[in-house]
């Protein structure tokens, strides 16, 4: 979440005064592993947002493999009512 309250601040990995923090925040979430089988659905859906915004924003091309991976698993998570 923390890195969304950059990104609402226009602030990017080139930002002057916090680009190395929204950096590193990009990269851990690059990085991090995601289960596909966990029950995590609310962080995992906060994460999925900030990785989308992320790359819309950047267009860092590292961050739409992440993306996707993580939009699939909230697609193959849906219940057939649509709900988790």
């Amino acid at each position: 979440m923390a890195l969304l309250t950059f990104l609402a601040h226009g602030e990017t990995q080139t930002s002057k005064h916090f680009g190395v923090t929204v950096r590193k925040a990009m990269d851990w979430m690059i990085n991090v592993e995601i289960a596909p089988s966990a029950m995590n659905a609310y962080p995992h859906s906060i994460m999925a947002y900030a990785i989308a915004e992320a790359y819309a924003m950047t267009g860092v091309s590292m961050l739409e493999d992440k993306m996707n991976e993580c939009i699939r698993i909230i697609i193959e998570g849906q219940q057939d009512g649509g709900c988790f």
